[in-house]
């Protein structure tokens, strides 16, 4: 889409489609994602398939009989970049997917300037955490959606993955140590009541005391398309420093990565 290409056919998407990809609601469903309707994918007679790895590899080769079939691992800002690049060479269009990865990282760097030349002390630091347990999961530095706060000159307090390997990209982080990380800012993702908020631990961290624990949705956990992932770097932008930065739209995204289709 960021290329001015519309999908003859897509997954249907976790929660539904967000703001930015409304217009994939009237495109043809190949239902979900983990269970693609091969007869749907068929028929739509698409030239290329473009999708992600672990959902596109146990099935390969029913794909690949279909069309021309691209599957990426998307869990870092690297892979991101890679994929905006190659898709757009596989759909015909390598300078316009240069380009788009230029103009994220020339707006990711201007809104870092912002940050910092607003910015008075030590830099935030913040985490990203997810589960309904009793012990929060928090996503370590090398998930997208962090490298992107890390990106705006938030530190991630729980570091980097102690694997070599890009998974798991999140760990347990007990109450007992999130207190010593004592972030001050929390992205939270919307679960189903997560246990661990009723605890003395957690009223007692700065970010809760201080109203700085944000909700967020299913865009978080893969922001790694070209609209996606600037439209969390902004969201991020906004909820941390509103005083800076405008709520994301359609519009700012698109302007910020030099699109004029």
């Amino acid at each position: 889409m960021a290329l001015g290409i519309q999908p003859v056919a897509v997954s249907s998407y976790p929660k539904g489609f967000p703001s930015y990809l409304s217009s994939l609601k009237s495109v043809q469903s190949l239902g979900s994602r983990s269970r693609t309707s091969f007869e749907a994918l068929y028929h739509a007679n698409p030239t290329i398939v473009i999708g992600l790895e672990r959902m596109i590899a146990p099935y390969y080769q029913r794909y690949a009989e279909i069309t021309p079939t691209y599957g990426f691992d998307l869990i870092t800002l690297e892979d991101s970049l890679r994929a905006v690049e190659v898709g757009a060479a596989a759909l015909g269009k390598p300078v316009q997917g240069k380009q788009i990865n230029q103009c994220f990282l020339q707006t990711l760097e201007d809104m870092h300037h912002k940050v910092t030349t607003h910015q008075k002390g030590k830099p935030l630091t913040g985490m990203f955490l997810t589960s309904a347990g009793v012990t929060p999961r928090a996503y370590y530095s090398d998930f997208m959606a962090v490298s992107l706060m890390e990106a705006l000159g938030i530190e991630a307090a729980n570091g980097a993955s102690p694997y070599s390997a890009k998974t798991p990209f999140s760990g347990q982080v007990g109450l007992e140590w999130l207190i010593k990380l004592d972030p001050d800012v929390i992205f939270m993702y919307k679960t189903a009541n997560p246990q661990f908020t009723d605890s003395k631990v957690w009223k007692n961290l700065r970010a809760v005391k201080n109203q700085r624990v944000y909700s967020v949705d299913m865009t978080w956990r893969e922001a790694e398309g070209p609209y996606s992932r600037l439209w969390v770097a902004m969201d991020i932008a906004n909820k941390t420093y509103p005083e800076l930065f405008p709520e994301p739209t359609l519009e700012r995204v698109e302007e910020a990565l030099c699109l004029t289709h």
